[in-house]
Parts: structure tokens; sequence; C-alpha cells
């Protein structure tokens, strides 16, 4: 909250924003090298330039972002660390990879700093300064230079004192090193121009990481900006997310012809170096290229004008300002003049945080812009009581035909009237055009009398006010179909979930094309049920980017405004996984088999604009080797294990109490995707778990006795449990355990009739 408080009263005073902490030394000269790589990047994309590595310290953004950034804060700030909601804020916007620049100006003073304790940050000032000689890999290089008689190429990148040089650079021309052996890279530095006198210099330069190499010998198939040269130098740390792909190259590209000769230069540890982390012996296989371009040959010497730094513990009453003595009366003593002027200031500064803290409030509030949507009943009317779910629909024209009509037939057809009776379905019709809107609502109401008679049906059609407010998508400018389509999208479920806030306790989200399944109401209702004391944010009823989800409406508003505080065109179901990471939920909980499938020729619009996750198609379960043990006692010597083989066989026990568990242990581990876990009689229903919960495991004991750690899966429903297993981003983590739990005692007999498991083989990872 100080952060966010901080960034929102700093907004309109200069073009630049720079965070540092109040326990901090900062390094002589920081405002002019922040002014010279500033200069340097200034027609670059960025987010955040980051000048040190201790938590917010050295973060320098522009001050044009900070109110998206100040609103992402107030939204998840209660969840979420500062510096893990800024790594999302980077992702949302384009910029997944820090921009960090060496070395490091600002240390913390003494030993302790009150932020360690606050975000776990490290203090790793000392690896920064200190990363040890280079290590240059044996590479060959290559260059569409001119050399000079009597340069020799590989003096580049040679660790002596002597140098390549040119005559000339032509833009575009570039030297590129490749790797004999790809290497893991974690600095770079590249030096030009004379150490002793700064001259022949490369002006205008940029270094680039290169990746994939196929059937390439000196070049690469794709690279990314590792950085700009500044005053012809550049330094920096090669980060994990640009690290930690396969292959290691070097490349200067030179973008304008540098005057006189130029040469690449040898300053102590080489001309062009690459450091391993010192006691690194491994070399991981990496495929990456690094590239130079050179930095702008002219800085802007005022730049530091510009910039505001701000320390984040300081009391923000206290400002100076400057006035004309002259509009004081001359016969004033000295003294009244200072008191005058004093309370001069007060009244201004106090008049400034009442803007400021009013600005502040509102920003904590729901989008202001859906505080001024306006709503307009087509069809049926609100219910007379709060319901259990509220079924979301949004739908415009579509240029391959309209399936809003099947899909509510669909609906209606797969429902109870006791289950209608937990339920409203609400339709937001956002397409404009008037005739459509006419005809549509005229065939809803012409097939669906009943149900908007009685309450369980009703259509809206909602806007958005023409103000120009922050997270306003009327007025952007879109460069494809498919960009206007996620900016119409977002607004459109906006006013959808606005609307819908008070309405019922949860919201189910479906598309305009889908068939519903017989009994889904039912399926989710007893879901939510076995799940109500237990933490998520989003439920998935299906494999379908959209539909089936289903939320908390308390999360919807927080939620509607996530969605419009964004301009960037992102697809709306990217959105929602960000969402549920910044809630803390870190994988899906999706149940098997899906409650909604995609009908007939959907549009073909959405498939070009959507990678559509069709339904995967599971054969018969592969429960791998594993043993079975329990603390429940069974009745005539009928072993734990007739639980995991895959026949007509059952475990049964008898009075099973709280805390008994029967788990398996996998031989070795497995890349589970899929785990089944049913309990009671096939036919008449009797002796299922009650309740009782399944858990994975990982890291299995020495004694192959369990697991060392174990996270949820979910609870059983109903005595059933039938889930989808995800694993963390990035995880290599496989299963070793899955633990069948007893949550309450019952006085009788339990089946535990089968534990089926799917595995994905290496053909399906691959």
């Amino acid at each position: 909250m100080d952060y966010a408080f901080l960034m929102n009263f700093a907004t309109n005073h200069s073009d630049y924003f720079l965070m540092i902490e109040d326990d901090v030394k900062c390094a002589s000269g920081f405002v002019t090298q922040i002014a010279t790589i500033v200069s340097a990047w200034e027609n670059k994309p960025w987010m955040t330039l980051n000048f040190s590595q201790l938590g917010f310290t050295g973060k320098l953004f522009r001050t044009r972002d900070l109110p998206c950034l100040v609103h992402f804060l107030l939204l998840f700030y209660q969840e979420m660390p500062y510096d893990y909601l800024l790594t999302h804020f980077h992702e949302l916007l384009m910029q997944p990879a820090p921009i960090q620049f060496f070395p490091s100006l600002f240390q913390h003073m003494g030993n302790y700093s009150f932020f360690d304790s606050k975000f776990k940050v490290k203090d790793k000032e000392t690896e920064e300064n200190d990363p040890g000689s280079p290590s240059n890999p044996a590479a060959s290089i290559y260059t569409s230079l001119k050399v000079a008689n009597g340069s020799v190429l590989m003096n580049a990148y040679s660790l002596d004192k002597n140098f390549f040089y040119t005559k000339s650079a032509e833009a575009g021309s570039h030297l590129t090193v490749v790797l004999d052996v790809p290497a893991k890279v974690f600095r770079v530095q590249v030096l030009t121009g004379s150490h002793l006198k700064n001259k022949n210099q490369l002006e205008e330069g940029q270094v680039e990481l290169g990746y994939d190499a196929t059937n390439r010998v000196n070049d690469c198939d794709d690279y990314i900006l590792l950085g700009l040269l500044e005053n012809g130098t550049l330094n920096k740390q090669v980060l994990s997310n640009e690290s930690g792909k396969k292959g290691a190259w070097a490349k200067k590209a030179n973008r304008d012809q540098a005057p006189g000769q130029g040469f690449s230069r040898q300053d102590g540890n080489g001309p062009s170096q690459k450091w391993r982390k010192p006691g690194d012996d491994k070399m991981v296989p990496k495929k990456g290229l690094t590239r130079a371009a050179p930095g702008s040959s002219t800085m802007h010497h005022c730049l530091w004008k510009y910039i505001i730094v701000a320390v984040s513990l300081i009391f923000l009453n206290f400002f100076l300002q400057k006035n004309n003595e002259e509009h004081l009366t001359y016969n004033l003593s000295l003294e009244e003049k200072k008191k005058i002027l004093w309370q001069f200031n007060q009244k201004q500064i106090s008049s400034e945080r009442k803007n400021h803290m009013a600005t502040f409030k509102d920003m904590q509030k729901p989008s202001a812009l859906l505080q001024r949507a306006n709503y307009k009943f087509l069809a049926g009317s609100l219910p007379q009581e709060k319901k259990l779910l509220t079924v979301g629909i949004s739908s415009e024209q579509h240029p391959h035909g309209n399936y809003l009509l099947d899909t509510l037939q669909s609906l209606f057809q797969a429902s109870s009237e006791p289950e209608l009776n937990c339920i409203i379905v609400l339709v937001h019709l956002s397409d404009p055009d008037p005739e459509w809107l006419s005809q549509t609502v005229a065939n809803i109401s012409s097939l669906f009398k009943p149900h908007i008679e009685a309450q369980k049906l009703l259509v809206i059609h909602g806007g958005l006010s023409d103000s120009p407010l922050l997270g306003d998508l009327n007025n952007i400018s879109h460069t494809s179909p498919c960009e206007a389509h996620y900016s119409r999208q977002k607004v459109s479920y906006a006013l959808l979930m606005n609307f819908a806030l008070n309405l019922s306790e949860y919201f189910l989200m479906i598309e305009d094309y889908v068939h519903c399944t017989p009994k889904f109401i039912s399926t989710i209702y007893w879901v939510l049920s076995a799940w109500k004391e237990l933490p998520w944010v989003i439920l998935e009823f299906s494999s379908l980017s959209l539909s089936g989800k289903v939320f908390h409406n308390s999360d919807l508003s927080r939620l509607t405004s996530f969605f419009l505080l964004f301009h960037e065109n992102i697809p709306i179901h990217l959105f929602l996984s960000e969402f549920r990471l910044l809630l803390a939920q870190n994988v899906p909980i999706r149940f098997s088999p899906s409650v909604f499938y995609h009908m007939g020729n959907y549009s073909l619009f959405e498939d070009t604009c959507f990678l559509v996750e069709k339904e995967e198609v599971f054969d018969e379960p592969d429960n791998p080797v594993a043993n079975v043990l329990t603390d429940m006692m069974a009745e005539l010597n009928i072993i734990p294990q007739y639980a995991y083989i895959l026949n007509k066989e059952c475990y049964s026990v008898l009075n099973p109490i709280e805390g008994n568990y029967l788990t398996v242990i996998l031989e070795k581990p497995q890349k589970v995707i899929r785990i089944e876990v049913l309990t009671g009689s096939d036919k008449q229903g009797l002796y299922w778990l009650q309740q009782g919960q399944v858990e994975l495991g990982y890291d299995p004991l020495e004694d192959s006795r369990g697991c060392t750690r174990y996270t949820l899966l979910g609870p059983l429903v109903e005595g059933h449990l039938d889930q989808r297993v995800f694993y963390e981003e990035d995880s290599v983590e496989e299963l070793s355990c899955i633990r069948l739990i007893v949550l309450a005692s019952q006085k009788s007999w339990l089946l535990i009739r089968q534990i089926r498991v799917w595995t994905q083989n290496e053909e399906e990872e691959s």
C-alpha cells in the first residue's frame, strides 16, 4: 500500500520515477548514469529498467505507466508481495524479462534492511560486483565488417591485450561469436574504443542473444535484445529466462557508420567477455546469440531534470517551494515573512495532499469505468432472491452463424426444475447492431417465454461511458481483427460480470456456442459443496478456453477491474490464468469428464484468434507399478492392493476413522495427468466414503512407505473424485504417491472400488 500511495503521488511530478529504499547508498553520479541509459533506451520498448537487485530499489519506471501499475498493486497487494506482482505486471505488458544493468548503482547500508524481512530479498551486491574473471569458452568469430590490414578478427574475443579494429562500420554490419559448445552464459561485456582517450567507440550498437541454430554454422534463427551499448560499452547480466534456452552466441550489429577508425578494445579482462558463475563447472546446453547494436551517440545532458528519486519511508509532508518574496509587503520583518511563507506552503501542501488522497481512494474502488456503465433490460426481470449460481453468457454476431438459441435450448433441456430453481441464466447481448438485437430478443422471448416469466432467464444489453478514463478500451486503435475482438470481449465480459455481482454466490461462464451435458447443474452443485471450505479461485468443468469456469461472485469486482486495467489486447483466457496465479492458485483445478462441449462448426473467426484447447480423449487407465499401504483394518484377509488393481475386486473396511489413509506408492516417479477414485457400491450407491480427500505426494521416503511432501488434489464428491493433474509452469517434478485420507469417522462399511491413474507417455510429453 505504501508503494502504491507513493507512486500515485509522483505521477504528475516528472517523466520518470526511480524507487529506492531508505537504507541504501547511492553510487557517485548515479543520476548521470541513469540519464545516459534512458537516453539510449528512449525509443526502445521497456516497462522497468533495473539498476540494482535489491527488491524495488533501483527500479526505474515511466510515470505514464504508474496509474496502471498503482491500480494493479491495489487489486492484489493483499495476496502477493510487490516484487511478485511486478513480475506479473511485466508479463501482462509483454515485457517478461527484466532489463538489468551493471554495476549496481545502489547498495544496502550496514547488515540489515527492513525490506529483507518484508519481501525476502537477498542482498546480491557482492555477487554483482565481483563476478569473477571471464571464461570465454572456445568459439569461432564471423563478421561482415571490413577487416583492416594487420588486424586479427579473433582478437575481439581473446582475453589478452590485443584488439580487433576496422576503419569503418556500416549500418547493419555485425560481428558474431559462435560458441563451439552451447553454454549457459550469465553475463556479457562488450568494450569498444580506446580505453585511455575514449575515442573510436561504436556510437550506436546493440547486443542480442541468438537461439536455435538449426542447420546453421555462423548464425541463428531467432534473436532477442540483451541491451544497447552506452558510450561504446555494454556490461549486462543474462537473466534466467534469457539464458535458460539452449545455445550461446555473441553478435555485434552496427547500425550507423562510426567516424574514423573503430575497434574492439581489451580492458583488463578482455574485449568481448562472458562469465560463468564462480564454482559452476557445468556448461548447460543452450542455444543463444549475443548481438550488440550501438547506443545513442548523443546524450540528453538535461535528462536528469526529469527523474524523480523517491525514498519509500520518508514522510511526504515536507516540500520546499521557492517563492518570489516581492509578493510580500516590503515593511514586514524577516521572521514575519518566513511565517507567512510557511503558512502559504502548508496550505498548498494540504490542498495537494487532499487531492492525491481523494484520487488514491477512488483507485481502491471498483473500476470507475464500470461505475458509469449503463444497462438495458431486453427480456425478463431480476429474481426476487439471491441464487446459488449465475450462468453468464455473452453473445454477439458471428460471421459464420449464431448458436445462442441452441446453447440456451441445450442448457434448459439438460436441467431439471429443482436444478433451475438454484440458478439464474444471464445473457448479455453485446453487439450494438439494433436490428440484430431486436431479432435476437424476439427469438429468445418466443422460445423461452416460460423461463423468462419464471425469472430464470434475463437478457440485457450493456454499454460503457464515453469518458476517456483509465482502462477505457473504446478509443484504442487495433492493428488486427483479433486485437479488436479481444478488446470487445474483455469489455463484454466485464459488463456481464459487473451486472451479476449481487445475483448469486457463484458465477459460471459459458460461451454462446456450447452443448451442456445432462445434470451439469447438479455436478457443479455437489462440487461447490465439497469445496466450500477449501481455498480456490477458479473451478473448471471443461477444457474449453472460457466455458465451464466457475468463480466466487465476491471476486468478480476485482476481476472486472483487472479486465479493464490493461490497454494491451490480450486474449481473455490469458487474463483468467494470470488472475488465478495472482490470487495464489498455482495450478488449474479441472474436473473430468467435461460437462460443456463446443457445438456445430463454431466460428472460424474465434478459432483463428484463440488457441482452442480441445477436449482430450483418454484411453483406458494405465496404472503404473506401485505398492499400496494402509492403516485401515480389512475383513476376510483382503489386501489393499485390490483398490489399485484394474479389475472387479475392491478393498472393503468396516468403520473407518478420521485420519485413516490408503497410499499408492509408485515404483518410480511418473507424470500423472488424471486420477479417478471410486468408492461405494457400483449399483446401489452404498458404502462410499462420506468425507475424504486425495493428496499428491512428492519426494519418496527412503523406506518406500510414503512421501515427504503432499499437496491437495481435491475432496471426494459423493464418494467420487475424477480430476486432471497439473504441474506448476516449468516444473520438472513427477508424482511418487497418491494418498486417500478419511476426513471423518463413519459407522458403516467402506468400499474402495478402484483407484484409476492415467500417465503421460514420453511421446505425448515431447
